[in-house]
C-alpha cells in the first residue's frame, strides 16, 4: 500500500527510520491524568491541613499572588 494514499507522510530528507519524539515518550496519557490526579489531590489535602474549609474560596485566595502558595507550605 503506497504511504500517500493512507494520509502518513514522512519527512523525504529523513528517509523511512524517522521516529517522532512523541511516539517515543514513555509518558503516555494515563500516567499524565494519573499525575495530575495526585497533584490536584495533595494540593487539596495542603489547603484543608492549613485550616481551609472551602476549597474554592482557597484556590481563589491563593491564585491572586504567587508567593502565597509558597507561604503555605511554610505553614504546614
Amino acid at each position: 500500500m503506497d504511504p500517500r494514499s493512507s494520509g502518513h507522510r514522512e519527512p523525504a530528507a529523513l528517509g523511512s527510520g524517522y521516529t517522532v519524539d512523541k511516539d517515543r515518550s514513555s509518558i503516555r496519557v494515563r500516567s499524565a491524568s494519573r499525575a495530575m490526579a495526585t497533584i490536584r489531590n495533595t494540593a487539596v489535602s495542603i489547603l484543608r491541613l492549613a485550616g481551609h474549609t472551602s476549597i474554592t474560596i482557597a484556590l481563589r485566595h491563593h491564585s491572586r499572588d504567587a508567593h502565597r502558595p509558597i507561604e503555605l507550605l511554610h505553614t504546614i
